[in-house]
């Protein structure tokens, strides 16, 4: 644990973050040099082999899927995880969309490893998903600027998701949910998924 706490962390809020004080969890990441949280903010790290780099992006999910997509800040959210959430406005909702569809197009995710990542999953056997306005907003943004790995947690599983194009071949993007943890405590949505519960791990 002494080791773990010596290794950078690169955060971003989930749900339950967004329940309390969001504000104070930002001013403890300024604060505290090994812990990394912005709203968005990009990070790139030379791979091992120092002939490729890695450009990992990271959103603000209680934002992008439960503030409002236009410019009616009271337009309720269609995901019902949003209720009683803490969430940015509209308008700093839409800088995050333009800023990481111009990073990404500074960034030659062709040829390198880009990996985007936040709360909500786009899509989830897990109860979960799939997520309407991500699969709305942000799934053309990583098929357009060939992102390799969208990230995930929300569901309390481990889930590897390809999807298929419309010719039938696989998708650029493959998509990881890693929420392992607290299944069984976590009583909503159980009778829903019971058969697809016992064909994922879901930790401890």
């Amino acid at each position: 644990t002494k080791k773990l706490l010596q290794e950078q962390w690169y955060m971003t809020l989930g749900n339950h973050d967004c329940l309390g004080n969001v504000s104070a969890l930002y001013q403890f990441a300024d604060a505290h040099p090994k812990w990394t949280m912005k709203p968005f903010y990009k990070h790139v790290q030379e791979l091992p082999d120092k002939t490729q780099k890695l450009s990992i992006f990271v959103l603000d999910m209680c934002t992008f899927v439960c503030a409002s997509s236009n410019d009616e800040e009271n337009e309720k959210p269609d995901n019902f995880r949003c209720d009683g959430l803490w969430r940015d406005t509209a308008t700093r909702r839409k800088e995050m969309i333009a800023w990481l569809d111009q990073e990404l197009r500074l960034t030659n995710c062709a040829d390198e490893w880009c990996i985007v990542a936040g709360h909500w999953p786009i899509f989830s056997f897990g109860g979960n998903g799939p997520t309407n306005v991500l699969i709305k907003e942000l799934l053309p943004l990583l098929q357009k600027h060939h992102v390799a790995i969208y990230f995930s947690g929300h569901d309390h599983n481990m889930q590897h998701i390809t999807i298929r194009n419309n010719s039938g071949t696989a998708a650029t993007t493959q998509f990881f949910v890693s929420g392992t943890g607290g299944f069984r405590l976590h009583p909503e949505l159980k009778d829903v998924i019971a058969e697809e519960a016992k064909m994922l791990n879901q930790g401890v």
